[in-house]
């Protein structure tokens, strides 16, 4: 799959592309290797 860099994209999005759960991936933003969600009316992206 080919994504823009800076595209927003969703949890469920970024789990089922990488195979990693929520806890890894909120771990990794904990630690700043990846960037925190972003508001968008109610999503978090």
């Amino acid at each position: 799959m080919n994504i823009k860099s800076g595209a927003l994209v969703t949890m469920n999005f970024i789990e089922a592309n990488t195979g990693y759960k929520k806890t890894y991936i909120y771990e990794q933003i904990s630690k700043g290797n990846l960037a925190p969600a972003m508001k968008r009316g109610r999503k978090s992206l």
